[in-house]
């Protein structure tokens, strides 16, 4: 809203400008550079006073305000010198300059339009958390993405409680479960930092994963940035689209799942590693290994039913609207075969109300209703009004690439918070040992 408030602004100012230039027949470059020294003061005023957010997406307005400013004082500066050479009047001239003004400034506001900025959420939980970042070398693993011959490089986002909200600080000894997130395909390390930061604040220690090159962008801490490869963008969305045969989409799903879990679990390894070598670094001091959920979205959500399959020492897992795709195992008259061997770890599958739909309409029982069935404990949660980017940060973070990815009906802050909290009552439950957990088939957003 802020975005196309200041681009509404913006086109005022211009056309004002422009406006009294063409009643009065001058050039008016005295009050023009006055005016855009005034804009400049009023736009860090709005930061000052919180009307504007400062973020990634108002620095592009704020840097071609502050150049015009410049500008301006130069003109101001020759004015008064009486060394500034003004050109004749012309209507068209006038025009043409507006217009170029209104696209510069028009471009400058667009991060604004598309990355609105919001207010994070207010966390529940005792303690407040700190975040940091990891890049580790797989080196058993040949990276396969990659256009040059490298070992496999995965870079965590860890979220852990440092100190209780009240400034006491923690116990020494004090630890905390393990929650490894794994997000969908062209997800990205902090696409879900709202349900991190509300875990962490409520004792639990959140390692988020970034799937080099399957993720939309890597970001490494030696700075490298590495983007999502184009042949895995290409396969997924031919997937999406109902592309591939059965055979095909079982192949792919079978590469996809290798990587992916070999993710998971070396991350798992390590941190484990660093754990028991009794590492200085303050995520790893407050990890209990010993209580360890797992959750994913989408792509992500398979990711983590399967590396449960590989681990005996998983306590929980998390589905947010994926297919559990690794529980396919081969195709019998053009029919998916799902592995019978019941899985040993409670798994919560929360869907968005058309997935929800599409797994009800299933000609067979769908993949993860047999998961569920064959769990040692399970539940199916439908959000209605949502779709699949409701179950990520984005629809907050950016409503307009969140409606054309895919995004539902609903409030998009309160359904975040029931996600989030729906979560939460779910690994309290089975990693802490709660012994309440009232979790129903189906909600409703207000």
């Amino acid at each position: 809203m802020m975005g196309w408030i200041v681009l509404a602004i913006i086109v005022a100012i211009e056309c004002g400008m422009m406006g009294y230039s063409i009643l009065q027949k001058k050039n008016i470059k005295i009050e023009r550079a006055v005016i855009r020294i005034s804009v400049f003061g009023v736009a860090v005023l709005a930061v000052i006073t919180g009307i504007i957010m400062w973020n990634f997406s108002v620095i592009g307005m704020y840097f071609v305000l502050f150049l015009l400013a410049i500008y301006s004082a130069v003109i101001l500066i020759k004015h008064a010198r009486r060394r500034l050479k003004v050109k004749d009047y012309k209507a068209g001239r006038t025009i043409h300059h507006t217009f170029q003004m209104i696209v510069l400034l028009g471009f400058s506001v667009l991060p604004m339009l598309l990355f609105p900025g919001y207010k994070p959420l207010e966390t529940t939980g005792q303690y407040k958390s700190k975040m940091v970042n990891y890049t580790w070398t797989d080196k058993s693993r040949q990276e396969t993405l990659s256009e040059i011959p490298e070992a496999r490089n995965v870079t965590v986002a860890f979220y852990y409680p440092a100190q209780y909200k009240d400034g006491t600080e923690l116990e020494a000894n004090e630890t905390f479960p393990l929650i490894v997130f794994s997000h969908g395909s062209f997800g990205i390390i902090d696409s879900n930092s709202s349900l991190f930061e509300e875990l962490a604040s409520n004792g639990y220690v959140v390692c988020s994963i970034s799937h080099t090159y399957q993720a939309f962008y890597t970001e490494e801490t030696n700075g490298n940035i590495k983007l999502a490869n184009m042949d895995f963008i290409q396969e997924a969305f031919n997937a999406t689209n109902g592309l591939y045969d059965m055979a095909q989409e079982k192949k792919l799903e079978a590469k996809w799942m290798e990587l992916r879990t070999g993710d998971m679990n070396f991350v798992l390894d390590t941190i484990d590693q660093k754990v028991k070598e009794h590492s200085d670094d303050a995520a790893f001091k407050r990890i209990n290994i010993n209580h360890i959920g797992l959750i994913g979205h989408s792509l992500g959500g398979a990711t983590a039913v399967q590396t449960a399959r590989e681990r005996a020492n998983i306590d929980a897992v998390v589905v947010l609207d994926g297919t559990h795709v690794g529980e396919k195992m081969a195709i019998k008259n053009g029919e998916w075969v799902y592995n019978e061997t019941p899985l040993d770890v409670p798994v919560l599958d929360m869907r968005a109300e058309d997935h929800s739909k599409s797994i009800e309409q299933s000609s067979q029982e769908h993949v993860n209703d047999h998961t569920l069935r064959i769990a040692e404990a399970s539940k199916a949660v439908t959000i209605l009004g949502t779709k699949h980017m409701n179950f990520t940060d984005l629809p907050m973070f950016s409503p307009f690439l969140a409606n054309k990815l895919g995004v539902g009906t609903c409030n998009a802050t309160e359904c975040t918070k029931q996600i989030d909290s729906i979560v939460l009552q779910w690994f309290n439950y089975y990693i802490k040992g709660n012994s309440a957990l009232e979790i129903h088939d189906v909600y409703e957003i207000n």
